[in-house]
Formats: C-alpha cells, structure tokens, sequence
C-alpha cells in the first residue's frame, strides 16, 4: 500500500459522515464546472477530494493560450472563474478539514510527500514522461485513495486523451459529461484494477510515446515593428525522433515576462496579441499530432509553472513573485485584497528577497522552514538557461 499522500483528515469524513462515493476533481473539471454548488452525485451525499496545487495549476492556466484554440481568452477566463468560485469556498471554513457543501463535502489533500512521490515517478517513469506530472499524480493520488478509503472512489476528468488511454489499459476514470454524477457502480475491489491498469498504461506509454530534444539557444526582444516592448522571443534547436527517423528542428517561443505583484508596462491587458510558437522543420513533413504535441509542451514552458523536471522560460523576478503570491493565499484567509496587503507586506520589507528572508525564518517550524526554501531554491532553479536541453516525450492524441 502506498504512503505518498496524507489522507487522515478525508478518511476520518468518510468514516463519520459516510458518504456514498469519493470523487476526485480534475483541474479541466473544475474549470468547466466550477461551482462547488453543483457538485452533486445523484445517489446521495458525497466527498469532493480536491488535489494539491489545484490554485498553482489555475494561475498557470490562467496565462495560458494555445496556438490551436479557437477561443484563445476561453481557458484563461475559465481559470480565473474556477480561481473564485474555489477562493469563496475556502473561505467559508478549513478546506484542509472538510466544507460542507449541497452534495456533501469538499476537501483538499495537502501536498504529497515528494521522497515517495519520486519513487513512484521513478516506478511509472514512461508514464510520468509521456503525460503532465500534474495528471501522473491525480492517477497516483486515486489510486491511494482506492487503497484507503473505505468507500467507491471515482476520479473524473476532462482530458479525452488522458481519458482514451486509461481506458484502453483497463485504469477506471470517468469522462467529465456534467453534474449531478450518476452513482458509480465501483467498490474497492478496483485496488488490483488500478495496479493493473497502471503497469499496462506504463507498457503503452513506452511504445507509444515520441521523444524530443529541445535545446535553448537564445532570448531575443521581439522586434519593433511588433508593437509590444515587452515581449520576448526564446530561440532554440529540436530533434524529434518520432521511431521512425530523427527530424531536426528549430522553434521560437514568443512571451511575455509575468509579473503579478510588481508594477511593469506595459501592460498585458493593453499588449498586442502575443504571436503563435513557430516551428521549422526545414521542409519535411509532420504530422499535426506530432506538431501540436511538441507545440503544446514548449508553450507550456513559456509560463510560470512548478512541474519537476520542465523548465519555465520566465525569469527568476516573476518566478519569485508569484511562488510568494501563492505561499501567501495558501498560509492566509484569502480576501479580495490579497494582493494588496502582500504589495505592503514587501514595501515594509524593502523589497521581494528581504520578504521572502522573513517570510522564511518567520516560520517555527523547522521542517516547514526547511521543505519552503528547498521548493523556493527549486522553482528559481527551473528557469531555462541558454545551452540547457530540455527532454519530454508525448503520446500523440488518438
């Protein structure tokens, strides 16, 4: 049995409360459904497990915009709504204990022990390469929960692909249609299903996947004629090798430096369009999966993220910013004035590192003391340095 997430505070609810199912809420979930009023199983009260860095992955959303998307506002609009439809609920109590909501309660799983969830990365390394770390722990973190929890557990996304996969190898997700859920026929005999399922998973994943080489060779500012200051332009060199052959290519990144604390023009909201990822492949052909796959992956680079092992094209400032903003919402009740009371908090503490130096030795406990600077000292240590390459692979959607 797995010990990667503490799960007491969810298993003392279930065991007082007993509801009729635990659901676990994707991040696309929350996005298209994100009031917890809604959150309803049709049979009866049940438990809404949210998962750890479900705020860091909506802020990261919330930047982001796809080459391919029709509606290149929609997913950060959607993140921002889900962003305080989540912060209304926890303030109406300790999120960690449990929320009373219509369709039961809602509850959050604190961040996982990362000695353990590393050695489970390093069980399943095809299947954490081949998809976002963020997904491989809500697979890892249902698991347990089907492990420990003394009632049906159902995680539902909203990833078709993600979704298809699992599937095909026998891992029991559901495919998000609305609220309420049906009553899931599941019980807890679903521990082998999922061990299972997840090794199969692990077995497609390494014969599926294609892998790339992206290596950083220079940081550019746009130029002029563009009509944005602000923005810049990341450089660099690919290779693709897909099993068939290997492609050599280049790709350029265009983005803007993401500050959400300090004041920095222009701004954003006034910038123009930011222009889409280019990539050459010196006139070869490629498949429009293999294209938006590799797209996908260095786009998500050129925001502020906290994904072990992918790099962040932004600078250390904005990574610094927003690491503290966070730290922030998580440690305080989170008032639409958040944002402002932290601005003081640093002007009294004559900058951004004299307040992370006392926001660190501030803290009395010395494994939190400890376990906050190492995740700072990482997060500044993701920043993608020219001459470094950066190396994922992918399932091509199907």
């Amino acid at each position: 049995m797995s010990n990667i997430f503490d799960l007491t505070k969810v298993l003392s609810i279930v065991e007082t409360e007993r509801p009729i199912c635990a659901v676990l809420l994707d991040t696309n979930v929350v996005m298209s459904y994100p009031s917890p009023e809604i959150w309803k199983v049709t049979g009866g009260p049940s438990i809404f497990i949210i998962p750890d860095g479900l705020i860091m992955e909506l802020e990261h959303l919330k930047q982001k915009t796809k080459k391919n998307d029709p509606n290149p506002n929609e997913t950060s609009e959607k993140a921002i709504e889900a962003i305080k439809n989540i912060r209304d609920l926890f303030c109406r109590g300790k999120i960690s204990e449990g929320i009373a909501i219509p369709g039961g309660w809602a509850i959050s799983v604190a961040s996982p022990n990362q000695d353990g969830l590393k050695t489970a990365f390093s069980q399943i390394e095809d299947i954490v390469n081949s998809f976002h770390p963020s997904d491989v722990k809500y697979l890892l973190l249902t698991r347990e929960c089907v492990e420990k929890l003394p009632t049906p557990v159902i995680m539902v996304t909203g990833e078709i692909n993600l979704f298809n996969i699992a599937q095909a190898n026998g891992v029991p997700l559901h495919l998000m249609d609305g609220f309420p859920l049906e009553t899931p026929n599941e019980v807890n005999e679903a521990i082998k299903l999922w061990n299972r399922g997840l090794r199969k998973m692990q077995v497609s994943a390494k014969r599926d996947s294609v892998v790339v080489d992206a290596t950083l060779t220079n940081y550019n500012l746009a130029p002029e004629w563009l009509g944005a200051k602000s923005l810049i332009v990341a450089e660099g060199n690919g290779v693709l090798h897909d099993g068939k052959k290997i492609r050599p290519f280049r790709w350029t990144v265009p983005f803007y430096p993401r500050y959400i604390i300090t004041d920095h023009e222009p701004s954003h909201k006034d910038a123009p369009e930011l222009p889409s990822i280019h990539m050459d492949f010196f006139g070869e052909p490629i498949d429009q999966s293999l294209f938006d796959g590799i797209a996908d992956r260095l786009s998500d680079c050129a925001t502020i993220h906290f994904e072990e092992g992918k790099p962040t094209l932004q600078n250390p400032e904005s990574i610094m910013e927003i690491l503290l903003y966070f730290e922030y919402l998580l440690r305080n009740p989170t008032p639409e004035n958040a944002l402002e009371e932290l601005k003081q908090d640093i002007e009294k503490s004559e900058g951004m590192v004299h307040c992370w130096t006392d926001w660190i030795l501030a803290l009395e406990d010395e494994d939190e003391r400890t376990a906050t600077l190492e995740g700072f000292i990482e997060a500044i240590s993701g920043c993608w340095k020219i001459g470094h390459t950066y190396k994922f692979s992918f399932v091509p959607n199907t």
